[in-house]
């Protein structure tokens, strides 16, 4: 079991909570695009989609990038999948 200190993982979530701020200041529009034939939500009802900011970049692979988020990939037929997983590996 990896355990990591507290104070480490906030730190992580309010820098990953900036990015997005950054991408998607309150009040600007978003786009948000599911890819077809993908399931809309996951086994605890969350929504399954991509999240595009006004200046045109995937809030996901950003997050993904910067290793602030993992990728979780149902369908193994979908090319996002494996898109992500690629910017997971370089994170």
């Amino acid at each position: 079991v990896l355990q990591v200190p507290t104070e480490k993982i906030v730190a992580a979530g309010l820098r990953a909570k900036n990015l997005v701020a950054e991408l998607a200041p309150p009040n600007s529009t978003i786009v948000l695009e599911q890819e077809l034939l993908a399931d809309t939500k996951d086994s605890y009802g969350r929504a399954l989609v991509f999240m595009i900011a006004e200046s045109g970049k995937e809030v996901n692979a950003q997050l993904v990038e910067q290793g602030f988020a993992a990728v979780y990939w149902i369908d193994p037929d979908l090319i996002s999948g494996k898109r992500l997983l690629e910017l997971q590996t370089q994170a």
